[in-house]
């Protein structure tokens, strides 16, 4: 079971990584994109960012970016990073 900053952690990759050409969003425009609330998502964004999966940007055109392309990114590797390490539960 994913915990619900995962799943926003996620999501907001996701729409990162639909930008159309565009190198970086704002953090509101990626929280309405990702359906997530801005002062949850901004917390998520600095540990994705720590974990080097985005940059951020200063300035008027600033905000996040994917710090690698989409196809470098892992789902298994943002859940390592933002839950801890995957392991088997007991039930399996």
């Amino acid at each position: 079971m994913l915990s619900q900053k995962t799943k926003y952690g996620l999501r907001a990759l996701v729409y990162l990584a639909g930008l159309d050409g565009r190198e970086s969003a704002p953090i509101p425009e990626i929280a309405e994109g990702a359906r997530a609330p801005r002062k949850f998502l901004e917390a998520i964004l600095v540990e994705l960012k720590q974990a080097g999966f985005v940059e951020s940007r200063r300035g008027r055109f600033g905000g996040y970016a994917l710090s690698k392309s989409p196809a470098q990114i892992m789902f298994a590797d943002v859940i390592r990073a933002l839950e801890g390490p995957l392991a088997l539960a007991p039930c399996a």
